[in-house]
């Protein structure tokens, strides 16, 4: 962390001193799960899951009023996917900075937001689930090559989650070009990684061995999507 000009490898402060000297609606919510948004430029969502990461004043944070995690991790997918920050930048081409988006509060609070059941969300928070655990890993950031799977890995499901997300909002393009992902990762019935036993890397691995297989379905559809008309639009593909 850089704060004027002097560098932080682990800045920490005191849980309650830091309450004491904010008990505002700042404090409040930093001490909470939350969702921490980048408010410049991308898109960029984390999540903070045990509410230990006090974000700067200016930074958009969002909190579930129960604490429910399963719905800040769907909402993470989301806001994560190709199709937000497309849909930001086209309402609000206006706030523009440097080529990039100026986010406020206001264009997050008033992104559609799809109705659905809590079923359909799984497969959005077990993917989100699968890549927190790979990236959390010591050696995701090491720049060996003996972990470039893994990297290949989080790749392939963020791809995912940008398709699921797509048939979220144009089920009837994705459908009329015979793409379907929700109904069949459903079906994959993907294990939660809270009750697996043993290496969750290894079980990763093999889940998504299976579903990058160039007969799966999954795949079959991933492949040449932005060949659906809605999809070319929002990736910007000529």
């Amino acid at each position: 962390m850089t704060y004027l000009k002097d560098k932080y490898l682990t800045p920490v402060v005191n849980k309650s001193e830091f309450l004491n000297a904010f008990n505002n609606s700042y404090g409040i919510k930093s001490n909470k799960s939350k969702i921490i948004i980048k408010g410049l430029t991308l898109l960029d969502a984390c999540i903070d899951e045990i509410g230990v990461i006090i974000p700067g004043k200016t930074t958009l944070i969002l909190t579930e009023t129960n604490q429910e995690l399963s719905k800040l991790k769907f909402l993470l997918a989301l806001l994560n996917s190709k199709l937000p920050l497309f849909y930001i930048k086209e309402k609000y081409n206006g706030s523009s900075y440097n080529g990039g988006i100026n986010f406020n509060v206001d264009m997050i609070n008033n992104l559609p937001i799809p109705n659905i059941l809590g079923q359909t969300q799984q497969p959005f928070i077990k993917l989100i689930d699968y890549i927190l655990y790979i990236i959390s890993q010591p050696f995701y950031t090491s720049t060996d090559l003996a972990y470039a799977e893994e990297r290949l890995m989080v790749n392939f499901l963020e791809n995912l989650i940008d398709a699921l997300v797509y048939e979220l909002y144009f089920p009837d393009e994705l459908h009329e070009a015979g793409k379907y992902f929700i109904s069949l990762i459903e079906k994959e019935n993907l294990p939660d990684l809270n009750v697996v036993q043993g290496d969750k890397i290894s079980t990763l691995k093999h889940i998504i061995k299976r579903l990058t297989d160039k007969n799966h379905p999954l795949y079959v559809n991933l492949f040449f999507l932005d060949s659906v008309p809605v999809v070319r639009v929002i990736e910007g593909k000529p």
